[in-house]
């Protein structure tokens, strides 16, 4: 399975699962969970062979800018750019391709680190990830803190190397059922404290709150996802032509954007 395949699979999953969260369709929700931590290998995976990871980034970023009001539109039906949090000014800069560049910066990071032989490279790996996953938090980006994991998870343990395999397994179970393992904790502290975890700023980022009626019982089959992943053959599979292959990799990007708006368009101005 090359990398056109795992794209193009990626993007059937995510549209149903966009189609499933119109109307309340679980069996579609359910499918489209193996959607993201596919985008996250894709972008992981593209991190180890560009050639240039600031216009990689680059492109990734200038997509998230164009895609944040269809996302808007398509999940709340207004513009939510920005906001308050009490008294203080809060972004809301939360559709998905925030996320994967947020990995995708960690990644440079952590590798720039390496290449330059820092003393503490892990440490500073370690707090780099808790503050740009904090960032995407913060930002309310889609998938969140959990989201930055998968692309540093699937960063760091590249599955091409079969000894990585099993460490790739436990973290994409882990990361799957992140929202419930999180969700027991702070309702176990709770418990006891009558702390919730959930509601501490910085910690709220990172952990759920105690309300287990709020748990995501779909969410852990994404971690089925990786059944695909390791079928992945280290091949393209893109065009030969470069103007073919550069137009079709665009084409990948603007599907974001544009099936966002086409949906937003049906259910609001078609079916309602």
């Amino acid at each position: 399975m090359n990398t056109l395949t795992l794209k193009i699979i990626a993007m059937v999953l995510m549209l149903l699962d966009h189609i499933g969260f119109i109307y309340g369709n679980v069996i579609l929700r359910a499918v489209g969970r193996l959607s993201f931590p596919i985008f996250a290998f894709l972008i992981a995976n593209g991190f180890r062979h560009t050639k240039s990871v600031p216009k990689y980034a680059l492109r990734l970023f200038a997509f998230a800018l164009i895609s944040e009001v269809p996302f808007d539109l398509f999940t709340v039906n207004k513009i939510t750019l920005a906001g308050w949090h009490g008294l203080l000014p809060e972004l809301k800069l939360d559709n998905v391709f925030f996320t994967l560049l947020i990995g995708l910066c960690f990644l440079w990071l952590r590798d720039t680190y390496k290449k330059r032989g820092f003393k503490y490279a892990k440490l500073l790996s370690v707090v780099t990830f808790v503050v740009l996953a904090a960032f995407a938090g913060f930002l309310s980006a889609d998938y969140g803190t959990v989201g930055v994991a998968w692309v540093a998870m699937f960063g760091i343990f590249d599955t091409a190397d079969k000894k990585n395999i099993v460490p790739a397994c436990v973290g994409s179970l882990v990361l799957a059922s992140w929202n419930i393992i999180t969700h027991l904790i702070a309702a176990f502290a709770y418990s006891f404290t009558q702390v919730n975890l959930g509601k501490i700023p910085g910690i709220a980022f990172f952990i759920h709150g105690g309300d287990l009626s709020d748990i995501n019982l779909l969410q852990p089959l994404a971690a089925l996802s990786l059944i695909l992943i390791v079928c992945y053959n280290q091949k393209s599979g893109m065009p030969s032509s470069h103007a073919a292959k550069r137009a079709l990799q665009y084409a990948f990007y603007a599907f974001y954007p544009l099936h966002l708006l086409l949906l937003y368009f049906i259910v609001y101005y078609i079916v309602l």
